[in-house]
């Protein structure tokens, strides 16, 4: 709840009382749809700043005095805005929208979940300046909100969670709840079940716990066995208290980095997770077919009985039919499968070098059953250490050893890019996330990969591995079904013919304050083709 309208509320309360006579120094975006404003008080030389994210899972503002600026992937935004005083802030009555008012102009705040989060400056005459995510007048979310005593007796077929939440309280399904207990009652009770007293009950429990959440002065993170949340007061269903703050901010800071760190660690913890299972599980399948192999002697036996047999007859032995029936010295009888166009002494040459090879094969299965024990006992002794490990920064360090052993063998790898392989040769990379763009193009590319994008679009970056030091293009056949991949991971994902640029990677370059993801591209050449999803057994770790 670290963007819910009581929350707002005290944050905007506390820049009141600390921001009096701050100066704006400095406002930069280093995050996808985020703005920090630094500020810093003349007289006292303090400094500070206010972290404002509209992201669609997290997003909220708080000040952060430790807050500092990256070396790269910078922007610097609402140049208005510097040298001008912080003057106060407010909140919409009952609404997750924020204005900071400096001299002469305000920062707008919409803080709605999904698309709709939006940072605009303002000038007097209320008009735009300059904005981040603005939306158009049909796409922003309606404020309107009906009284409590309009739901009781027009909507009565309302839910009690969604009457708090629509009405002048403004609740969120949380703070829905704890009434809702409070009143011995569930928050999806529909309010037509009721009578008059229990939902002047209601309503009673609701005032008292808005002037609970309005006069707070304590800040908590809470948990149950579930989930963690940030709450202004405690919570029946969240017994325990992770944390406790004085200064709202800080809880806020803490909540958001807990749930950014916890979202890390888990989606890297499962990608681990599956790296294992799917290596060790491939290492014991090649044992146990090793061990089919090497047991089964009649590979080697069969051929050279046969050899043996067949030496045995005069050298003008007729073959008029196949197989062979012969009765040996040992009483059976064999059916030898031989080649009529061959004579005796061929067919027996023939099957004695099958009796070779398959001995000499035998021979490098005893080679091949070490390396692929000692890669099992590698993976399993991996294993337990990855089991013992619970912070993400531990997680980080040991991803970041098993992506460097894909350099030092044949076996499985981790890989923080979605790789796959197309004919059967080309290994096509394509990135996660914005950053992760970056990262795959100027860090893990070569100068002489092929680089496809999307045209005119957001979509992931790909990268074809050429592993030459020559310019060289690959079929035209490779090129349609790695450009098909990169345009089913962008924008276009559900469009019938998309075009996709690409170009060798050299001719890729990015410009200082460029954010993340965001490229130049030069000698760009264009594919029109019909976006692919990938099948699940192409798709490598």
């Amino acid at each position: 709840m670290i963007r819910q309208y009581y929350t707002l509320l005290h944050l905007s309360k506390e820049l009141d009382s600390k921001l009096k006579g701050y100066v704006v120094f400095e406002a930069f975006s280093q995050e996808k749809n985020s703005v920090v404003l630094s500020l810093y008080h003349p007289q006292n030389q303090d400094s500070t700043n206010i972290v404002i994210s509209v992201d669609a899972i997290s997003g909220t503002f708080y000040l952060d005095p430790q807050f500092s600026r990256k070396r790269n992937n910078v922007t610097d935004v609402f140049s208005i805005l510097l040298q001008k005083e912080f003057q106060f802030s407010t909140v919409m009555p009952q609404e997750r929208v924020l204005n900071i008012y400096f001299t002469n102009y305000r920062v707008e705040c919409v803080f709605y979940g999904g698309a709709n989060g939006t940072i605009g400056v303002y000038s007097p005459e209320n008009e735009l300046v300059e904005g981040l995510k603005i939306l158009s007048d049909k796409d922003a979310p309606s404020l309107e909100r009906k009284s409590f005593e309009y739901f009781v007796t027009t909507a009565s077929s309302i839910k009690v969670s969604k009457l708090l939440s629509n009405s002048e309280f403004a609740f969120s399904s949380y703070y829905s709840e704890e009434v809702a207990s409070r009143c011995l009652i569930k928050a999806n009770d529909i309010i037509e079940n009721f009578d008059s007293e229990k939902i002047e009950q209601i309503r009673s429990e609701a005032l008292l716990l808005q002037q609970e959440l309005l006069t707070s002065n304590s800040y908590f993170i809470l948990s149950n066995e579930k989930e963690k949340i940030f709450s202004l007061i405690p919570l029946t269903k969240f017994p325990k208290i992770e944390k406790a703050f004085t200064l709202v901010s800080d809880g806020v800071r803490t909540m958001r980095w807990m749930r950014q760190y916890e979202g890390e660690y888990s989606e890297l913890h499962k990608k681990l997770e599956y790296y294992f299972e799917k290596a060790i599980a491939k290492n014991e399948s090649i044992l146990r077919n090793i061990s089919q192999d090497f047991h089964n002697e009649d590979k080697i036996e069969i051929p050279r009985t046969y050899s043996e047999i067949l030496y045995s007859l005069p050298k003008d032995t007729q073959l008029a039919k196949t197989p062979l029936e012969i009765t040996h010295w040992d009483g059976k009888t064999y059916s030898i499968p031989v080649d009529l166009q061959l004579t005796i002494s061929e067919n027996a040459q023939l099957f004695r070098e099958k009796s070779v090879k398959v001995q000499k094969s035998k021979e490098r299965l005893v080679q091949r059953r070490i390396i692929v024990d000692t890669e099992l006992e590698r993976l399993k002794t991996k294993k337990r250490e990855f089991d013992q490990i619970t912070t993400l920064k531990e997680l980080t360090k040991f991803a970041e050893t098993i992506r460097l052993q894909q350099h030092k063998g044949k076996h499985e790898t981790f890989s923080k890019f979605k790789e796959f392989t197309i004919h059967n040769q080309y290994k096509v990379y394509i990135g996660k996330g914005a950053s992760n763009n970056d990262e795959l193009t100027f860090r893990f590319a070569k100068p002489n990969d092929i680089w496809l994008h999307a045209r005119s679009v957001s979509g992931s970056h790909g990268i074809i591995k050429m592993n030459t030091k020559q310019g060289i293009v690959p079929p035209k056949e490779v090129l349609e079904e790695a450009a098909a991949l990169v345009a089913y991971y962008s924008k276009s994902r559900n469009g019938t013919m998309v075009p996709v640029s690409y170009t060798f990677k050299k001719y890729v370059r990015k410009k200082k304050g460029f954010a993340d993801g965001a490229v130049i591209m030069e000698r760009e050449e264009v594919l029109f083709v019909e976006p692919k999803k990938p099948s699940e057994n192409k798709e490598e770790m």
